[in-house]
């Protein structure tokens, strides 16, 4: 096992939230007993005004679990140098394959559910009827449990990581395995053109709801059936941008940036590279913030529940638009002086 100051604090903020996770859990069967048990309303709002300290708790462990998400890379980073044979963070996951990537996979992934449902805590204690009660206490079970899957595998990986011999990335991305189709591989101008017209998509359509919703006029408010085929549209085309995202850095950006035709390596992009991270950054933030207000949006007629909410939707709007916008000037004008 490896020990330094990075892994020592993950190791402590990834056990709290492991703790607050089963907690998650606890309360989720409780309430899912008592609060569906055929009980009038007003008892049911009493019961949640019972549980309003525990789920702020619960909150907080989702919190901690978004700030571990820079502090996984810091601490795989702070590994290099204790690794034989590991130039990047590739030759670190390599110790304690797929544990590792499943774990990395995970950070990507699960700050889009975890932000969620922050949002929608902090929507529902905007309003007084409380329009999204119900939703975020059923979603307590399952992120409970998937914050414990997380958990586990990252102290299982680093509890166990041995400082071994591990092979260089440019022995696996310079030259691919023939299982992975070409299209994924080559060094193509394909992924970073599907993933400009997306991120385009996406940055324009929040631009015009933002206005829309901003300074437009009053409209008829839509009903939840007519919301949802949008949003889920929305949402398919964010997660598809997440992915083209991906892979315009894996087959074009980065062979570009490093200045290498034939070394796909995403973590020497980041390595390397000092606006890698920013932008990158700037842009999963953007999607979140999309994503997120599509995920609202599907939900609740959001539009009759309360002013502070849609003035809180219009800021996620504008989020997305700012971030967007920001991470894909910055990108663009880094290709540009290449």
């Amino acid at each position: 096992m490896i020990i330094n100051r990075f892994i020592s604090t993950y190791l402590l903020l990834s056990l709290l939230s492991l703790i607050t996770g089963l907690g998650a859990l606890v309360v989720a069967w409780w309430v899912k007993k008592e609060l569906w048990a055929g009980q009038p309303i007003e008892e049911q709002h009493e019961l949640e005004k019972k549980i309003y300290l525990v789920l702020t708790l619960i909150g907080l462990g989702f919190a901690v679990r978004l700030i571990l998400v820079p502090l996984w890379f810091l601490t795989l980073q702070s590994m290099i140098a204790s690794v034989p044979g590991a130039m990047c963070l590739y030759g670190v996951h390599q110790i304690r394959s797929p544990i590792s990537w499943i774990s990395t996979g995970l950070k990507i992934l699960l700050p889009f559910i975890y932000g969620f449902w922050l949002v929608m805590d902090h929507l529902d204690r905007k309003v007084e009827s409380h329009p999204f009660r119900e939703t975020k206490l059923v979603f307590l079970f399952p992120l409970g449990l998937i914050m414990l899957v997380e958990s586990s595998l990252d102290l299982r990986f680093l509890f166990t990581v041995p400082p071994r011999q591990v092979s260089c990335c440019t022995s696996f991305f310079d030259a691919p395995p023939d299982v992975i189709p070409e299209i994924f591989t080559q060094t193509s101008w394909l992924w970073v053109k599907i993933w400009f017209i997306l991120t385009l998509l996406i940055s324009g359509a929040g631009a015009v709801l933002y206005f829309f919703k901003k300074k437009g006029p009053a409209r008829k408010t839509k009903t939840p059936a007519e919301n949802r085929p949008v949003a889920v549209i929305q949402l398919v085309v964010v997660m598809a941008a997440l992915a083209s995202f991906f892979l315009a850095l894996h087959t074009k950006i980065s062979p570009l940036f490093l200045h290498l035709p034939f070394h796909h390596c995403i973590f020497c992009l980041w390595q390397e590279v000092w606006d890698a991270p920013l932008f990158t950054f700037l842009i999963l933030i953007g999607y979140w913030s999309f994503a997120t207000y599509s995920g609202i949006t599907f939900l609740k007629k959001y539009n009759e529940v309360g002013y502070n909410i849609k003035n809180s939707m219009t800021r996620l709007l504008g989020w997305s638009t700012g971030c967007l916008t920001i991470g894909m000037t910055v990108l663009i004008f880094h290709i540009i002086l290449i």
